[in-house]
């Protein structure tokens, strides 16, 4: 403006005369770990968020922030969820930039966005994948999302979660929001804070029992076991791509 420019500016919205931000630094407290996550509203995901925010804070001992973009009228409709775990107070109060794990409840995500956006080098992604070989699950993954995947040096997990929550559910209607709970498995298989405790296993999955009924204790004891049960056989069931198969680049061992 003192330079004879233009009268006046833009910032926050994409806009013809927006000032587009130079840098985004990381704002979030040293050593924080965050998750996004793709999803499709009705599929839990949101519930396993505030049960995952539940555990590492009463469990763990950590201050944690999580919140989805979510509404009830988007029931059937991509959604996302956000959480930042850290040992200090966190202050930043927007969605993610930078993320440890993002989450593929719906894997469309990868045909249709762009979900790997602001992942940290070395970071881990963990997907929905009826498929059970790291290559069949890699020669369906885009070519766009593969470069990212090597450039950054991405871990890739995947897992079953319909086919679990399917076998687990003993009541038919919660199949779908079973979905998200195999999530926690993963997590705490995927993050440091379970080894990090020094907790034993079984000291960990008391916590995850309790935060478990604390959400789904209403629906009677057999509901609150069959998520224990899920997010058993998530840390299980889990599988990793191999980095020879992500380097081979056609699905098939370099």
């Amino acid at each position: 403006m003192i330079n004879d420019g233009q009268d006046f500016f833009v910032v926050g919205v994409k806009h013809a005369l927006a000032l587009e931000p130079q840098d985004d630094p990381d704002l979030r407290p040293p050593g924080a770990f965050s998750m996004r996550g793709h999803s499709v509203g009705g599929f839990g995901s949101v519930t396993t968020n505030k049960v995952i925010a539940t555990i590492g804070g009463q469990v763990f001992g950590k201050d944690v922030q999580a919140y989805p973009k979510y509404g009830s009228e988007k029931k059937g409709l991509p959604t996302t969820y956000y959480l930042t775990i850290a040992d200090s107070h966190i202050y930043t109060h927007s969605e993610l930039e930078h993320v440890d794990l993002v989450v593929l409840n719906d894997t469309n995500a990868l045909f249709s966005g762009n979900p790997l956006k602001g992942m940290v080098d070395g970071g881990a992604v963990f997907m929905q994948s009826h498929y059970t070989s790291g290559p069949d699950v890699w020669q369906r993954i885009p070519e766009h999302q593969k470069e990212t995947i090597r450039r950054k040096k991405l871990h890739i997990f995947f897992a079953d979660m319909v086919k679990i929550a399917r076998e687990v559910a003993s009541v038919a209607d919660l199949e779908m929001r079973m979905q998200g709970i195999v999530l926690l498995g993963a997590f705490l298989k995927l993050t440091p804070y379970a080894q990090q405790s020094k907790m034993s296993d079984d000291e960990v999955y008391a916590g995850v029992e309790d935060a478990l009924r604390k959400y789904f204790g209403k629906r009677g004891e057999q509901v609150v076991q069959d998520n224990l049960t899920c997010v058993k056989r998530g840390y299980s069931e889990m599988q990793e791509i191999s980095p020879e198969v992500i380097a081979g680049g056609n699905g098939r061992p370099a």
